[in-house]
């Protein structure tokens, strides 16, 4: 079965608009077993590479969310 997540951020102000969209295909990312699992096997090459991909998704997220228009 495969997944996606998806995340949106609109910025609007006067004449202007931003709008930007995250997708994330990789179902790993948010699948609930897998902090469990790495948390018994952190040094594992899988879980060392989602904890990557993990920090590199929530980076982008934030970037999104966190995206705004200087005032002036």
């Amino acid at each position: 079965m495969a997944s996606a997540s998806a995340f949106e951020t609109l910025i609007a102000r006067d004449d202007a608009f931003v709008g930007m969209l995250l997708f994330n295909y990789d179902p790993r990312t948010w699948d609930p077993t897998m902090p469990t699992i790495c948390a018994l096997m952190p040094t594992d090459p899988e879980c060392q590479q989602l904890q990557a991909d993990v920090r590199l998704w929530l980076t982008m997220l934030l970037g999104s969310f966190l995206s705004t228009f200087s005032i002036g």
